[in-house]
């Protein structure tokens, strides 16, 4: 008897060469196609996060714009309980990743929470990743090494070539090795949150990226969300690789906005 595999959804957003694909929970899971891609090379295989040692459970996902999404997710619990937190995750793809993290305690009491968050990166050319299933063995060496300024910086080297990801929080975490952890006291109805920058290395160093909240506002108030909101951030990280030499489209109908974006 023959089985059907169920493929997961995914979500890619994407600015010029650089995109991201990551599950509707925003995570980027090892062994999948899913990852950072920036000079035809995946510089991030792992990014994850996890919250009070469970994985979270996709609510709902929105792309906003093709260089913007949000991710709402919650702890997983058993079958029988009701999660009380809420976990909101905006990222935004130009240069690199940035996202926000930002994570609710709804309950009336106050929760001690242990954050963990897993970064890795294999560094798979593209087509690699096209070609294999599982895990893509490279030619060469991947180390964590230390930068000035970077909480984790992954390096790959063969010979004098050399790729690096660096990867800064904006709340400081206890690092060891590939993963960042965070211990948050939360009140009630109170929330934390952290920016993530992750930057692929090729020469130079790329400015660093705004922070998605000045799009899209607090996850839990007022969003002000609006096309020139999206110019401004994308003016400031830069154009993309062919915006320059595509016409622009003007309208005040969102849906067909996004399509000729996407498009």
């Amino acid at each position: 008897m023959s089985r059907i595999r169920v493929i997961p959804e995914l979500i890619t957003v994407t600015e010029g060469s650089v995109f991201a694909v990551s599950g509707t929970n925003g995570d980027i899971r090892p062994r999948t196609v899913e990852g950072l891609y920036a000079y035809d090379t995946r510089f991030l295989s792992t990014f994850s996060v996890i919250v009070n040692g469970r994985e979270l459970n996709a609510l709902g996902a929105d792309r906003f714009d093709h260089s913007i999404a949000t991710f709402f997710s919650s702890p997983q619990v058993s079958s029988v309980s009701t999660s009380t937190m809420s976990v909101v995750r905006d990222r935004y793809v130009a240069k690199g990743l940035h996202e926000d993290i930002t994570i609710v305690n709804h309950s009336p009491t106050t929760k001690t929470v242990h954050i963990r968050i897993n970064c890795d990166a294999d560094f798979a050319d593209v087509f690699e990743v096209r070609a294999h299933l599982g895990p893509v063995k490279k030619v060469g060496r991947i180390s964590v090494e230390k930068r000035e300024g970077q909480h984790i910086c992954l390096v790959y080297k063969r010979g004098e070539f050399s790729r690096e990801t660096w990867i800064n929080f904006s709340a400081e975490p206890e690092i060891k090795e590939r993963i960042a952890s965070f211990e948050v006291i939360l009140q009630p109805k109170g929330s934390w949150k952290t920016c993530v920058n992750i930057i692929p290395i090729v020469e130079s160093t790329p400015a660093r990226m705004k922070c998605v909240a000045g799009i899209l506002g607090h996850p839990f108030g007022p969003y002000r969300r609006g096309k020139p909101n999206i110019d401004s951030i994308r003016s400031k990280s830069g154009p993309g690789i062919l915006e320059n030499d595509l016409p622009q489209l003007e309208t005040d109908h969102l849906g067909l906005q996004q399509v000729y974006n996407q498009a």
